[in-house]
């Protein structure tokens, strides 16, 4: 940055008139067999085909001639200042001096499988101070095995010259590779995350209907891994500083950008609907033959090794493209044609710079467009992703409009059912109703009244006995009707009912009643069917002191204890066998007492019978 900065400002200068020259002959002192010795070399310097397999240290000697007027002075074509060096690759570690003061130098240059400067172009300012009339720039190197290390023919000029090829350079070789690298890397992270957030169902589970019928999809990992193999090549020109010792990076880039090829293949089959599973495993027996030459090239120096899996590549890819194109040709949609163009022209951008590099020399190929091509899979990618999620956004939109018919649907066919219900319930409880009215005019007014016609049927009927019979009848009916406005659960109000009801009768009978009822809370579970119930069995033990005790008095207590109510009715008459074959009085309490969840105790002695009916909260 601080050299674009001062690059721009060198370039704002007024310049000196002086037609910027390439440096390009060179006396070397490179190594050999015998030693490193001075020879006549033409700049481009290629080291990995010079010297093939080795590492070691080059020197450079390059003469020149300075402006014509010393510096600071006006000569003939005008005012002299400093000059601009551009290098378009140098290194892989590299010193600059210019008439034996240091110019510039990469950090830790000299240290082997270090920094690799051969990546960024350089743009040097040579200060006018250390120009003289014949000028002798010195350049050592530091070369790696099978780095790509050299240097090209240095431009000096003005500012103004040599700044547009170092900008032109730095956007296409750093800057971008940054943005393919971001862009890439970028697509990676969402078809990863897709990967893994989105499953898709598979055809014959679906069938099944099994539960664990979802499974990812292959597309979106196959994706994931190109664009991260992508992404780590892109991304490589811009590490000046490796996160491996060499050779160890230049093998993990290499394997990015095979593994990135492959899994495209395999990415651009899942979108032609072509049979992935065998060509799976195709695709990593060439990606692993890339790694292969990879290391072949890196540690045994022999760069023919993954230059030669390139070209096989260049050929394979071109049959492969033609067949993938024709097959997307005959089931066309906007992703399939769209991903065939960016297929056919990475094989034409791929075959063109093979042949640029073949045709002019330039082993390295810095400027070559090939390396960016497969950002048009990134943006294919991105399209396709953009396609599904609009897809699947009409997909949702479309379950849900069915589920909210659906939902609507069962709404009103509840809302029908539940009227149905509603009415049945209704209904029923009528029928309940009407059955229990039934059952009590039977059991009580009915058999009342059929004692009373069996009683004025006899040869000698006693009138007093049959108006007690009816008596009963009334008072049972009467009771009927009052237990239907009971409150819930008040066993106090349905005794005291009682008392009223049958206050007449025990005063008749000559039977004193002692009242013991105390206050107690509501038994809510008592419904008003319930409370019938337990004033039916009341009733009855009443009834039969009233007819059969020959009691004198009698007692109704209500009190509440630990377990819930007790309900007393005890009396003072003669007793009777409670061991003795339970009459049909007796049974029909029991039975009342289970209905309602409680329970019924009889106790029986001269001058002491208790009847207790104990009430669970």
């Amino acid at each position: 940055m601080l050299v674009l900065v001062l690059a721009l400002w060198l370039w704002a200068l007024p310049g000196p008139g002086w037609a910027a020259q390439t440096l390009t002959q060179a006396h070397a002192c490179v190594p050999t067999a015998q030693g490193c010795t001075m020879q006549a070399t033409t700049l481009p310097y290629f080291w990995d085909a010079l010297q093939p397999g080795q590492a070691g240290r080059a020197e450079f000697t390059l003469l020149f001639d300075a402006p014509a007027a010393p510096v600071g002075q006006v000569g003939p074509v005008g005012p002299v200042g400093p000059l601009a060096l551009y290098l378009q690759r140098i290194g892989n570690g590299y010193e600059l001096r210019l008439n034996g003061e240091v110019l510039a130098h990469s950090a830790d240059w000299q240290r082997p499988n270090g920094p690799d400067a051969a990546k960024a172009p350089l743009l040097i300012t040579v200060p006018a101070a250390l120009l003289r009339p014949r000028n002798e720039l010195q350049v050592s190197l530091r070369a790696d095995v099978a780095r790509r290390a050299g240097l090209s023919a240095p431009l000096l000029g003005t500012p103004q010259e040599v700044l547009p090829h170092y900008r032109a350079d730095y956007r296409w070789r750093v800057l971008g590779v940054e943005i393919g690298a971001t862009l890439t890397g970028l697509v990676a992270l969402l078809a990863w995350a897709l990967w893994i957030s989105r499953p898709r169902t598979s055809g014959v589970a679906a069938a099944a209907g099994a539960a664990g019928g979802r499974e990812r999809d292959p597309a979106y990992i196959h994706a994931a891994v190109a664009m991260a193999g992508w992404c780590l090549f892109f991304g490589d020109p811009a590490i000046e500083n490796p996160l491996l010792p060499w050779p160890g990076w230049g093998l993990l880039v290499a394997g990015g950008f095979a593994t990135g090829v492959c899994a495209m293949t395999l990415f651009c089959q899942d979108v032609a609907g072509l049979e992935t599973r065998r060509s799976r495993w195709l695709m990593v027996a060439v990606a692993l033959a890339g790694v292969l030459s990879a290391a072949v090239g890196l540690w045994a120096g022999l760069w023919q090794a993954w230059a030669g899996w390139l070209g096989a590549m260049v050929v394979a890819y071109a049959m492969y493209g033609l067949y993938f194109a024709w097959h997307c040709w005959r089931a066309p949609s906007a992703a399939r044609l769209l991903l065939a163009a960016a297929v056919l022209i990475n094989v034409f951008g791929g075959a063109w710079d093979w042949v640029t590099v073949l045709r002019d020399g330039d082993l390295y190929g810095d400027n070559a467009f090939g390396r960016y091509l497969p950002m048009l899979y990134a943006l294919v990618l991105g399209f396709i992703l953009v396609q599904r999620f609009r897809q699947a956004h009409a997909r949702a939109d479309e379950l849900a409009a069915s589920m909210a018919a659906q939902v609507q649907a069962k709404t009103v066919e509840l809302q029908r059912s539940y009227e149905i219900m509603e009415t049945l319930a209704r209904e029923q409880a009528r029928t309940a109703e009407r059955s229990r009215i039934l059952r009590d005019m039977h059991d009580g007014v009915g058999s009342h009244i059929a004692s009373a016609i069996r009683q004025l049927q006899s040869e000698k009927p006693a009138p007093a006995q049959v108006l007690l019979t009816l008596r009963e009848s009334l008072d049972q009916l009467k009771l009927s009707i009052d237990a239907l406005n009971l409150p819930p659960g008040d066993v106090a109000a349905l005794l005291a009912d009682l008392r009223y009801r049958l206050g007449p009768r025990l005063a008749a009978a000559d039977l004193e009643l002692h009242w013991q009822v105390q206050p107690v809370a509501p038994l809510l579970r008592l419904d008003g069917d319930a409370l019938r119930q337990l004033q039916y069995v009341v009733y009855e033990a009443l009834s039969n002191v009233m007819q059969h005790a020959q009691a004198r008095g009698v007692a109704l207590s209500l009190s509440e204890g630990a377990q819930g109510l007790e309900l007393r009715i005890q009396d003072d008459g003669q007793g009777f066998d409670v061991a003795s074959p339970a009459r049909r009085g007796l049974n029909a309490m029991r039975q009342r007492c289970e209905a309602i969840g409680a329970t019924l105790e009889l106790s029986s002695a001269p001058g002491a019978t208790c009847v207790c009916i104990r009430l669970a909260r």
